[in-house]
């Protein structure tokens, strides 16, 4: 069973900024894993500070949202502009089996960890037998 399905659809972004319209947003690398009844998601995102991290929830739809830091764009020399992203997007909908109440996220070391619970009711439980 797959707890998050990643997806590309832009699924009626806000309005952008003048700053954010010439923003080339990447998606980030990320991995997930379940463990017992909690579901783990690390999001790569170098460069990012707490600042300009946005993670927000519209019904099943999880999007994660960052910009990275000019500073450390600058000291990396590049011969073309458009190959480090500027910012990061990810866009991920979320199992039924998925509690949207039950999520926390915490950045470490340019990792943001989601975690989400399982729903009460997905998990698996002993039915007494009369």
């Amino acid at each position: 069973m797959h707890f998050v399905t990643i997806t590309h659809e832009p699924s009626a972004p806000p309005t952008p900024s003048p700053q954010e319209q010439n923003t080339t947003y990447r998606r980030p690398s990320c991995r997930a894993k379940k463990e017992n009844e909690n579901f783990h998601l690390a999001i790569a995102l170098p460069g990012v500070s707490r600042e300009s991290l946005t993670v927000s929830l519209e019904k099943d739809l999880l999007t994660v949202r960052a910009e990275r830091c000019s500073s450390k764009l600058q000291t990396k020399k590049t011969f073309r502009s458009h190959s480090e992203p500027k910012g990061y997007q990810l866009k991920a909908r979320l199992h039924p089996d998925m509690d949207p109440e039950a999520i926390s996220a915490q950045l470490e070391d340019g990792v943001l960890t989601l975690l989400i619970s399982e729903r009460e009711s997905a998990r698996m439980r002993v039915i007494p037998i009369n």
